[in-house]
């Protein structure tokens, strides 16, 4: 039996571009899936937005097995999001009936 929880990861365009990578920051939290579940990850899905317009912002999905949702939290609010008012992390477990939004604890925009 599985226990899959849907996660949805939402962005400012580009939060943490550096050399490296235009979403560092959503790369920190791929990181971690990665090496705490089997290798799973998000998926950067804003592309696939209809319309004649592009989505302002980047947005990744995921189903991710046995997420321990406490442990992903702590480690969410640990990334220093640039724009950490445009970031929105959202969880639904196999009980859950809908979302849960979760906003990074440090609210504060960075200078």
């Amino acid at each position: 039996m599985t226990d899959i929880s849907n996660v949805i990861l939402i962005t400012a365009m580009d939060d943490g571009a550096c050399a490296h990578s235009d979403h560092a920051h959503a790369d920190l939290i791929n990181d971690f899936l990665t090496r705490h579940y089997q290798g799973d990850r998000l998926n950067k899905v804003d592309h696939h937005g209809g319309g004649k317009k592009a989505m302002p912002l980047d947005m990744f999905i995921g189903a991710i097995d046995y997420l321990d949702r406490e442990r992903l939290l702590e480690f969410y609010n640990q990334i220093p999001w640039d724009k950490p008012d445009r970031v929105q992390l959202m969880i639904q477990g196999r009980k859950d009936n809908g979302f849960t939004l979760y906003k990074p604890l440090c609210s504060e925009a960075k200078d």
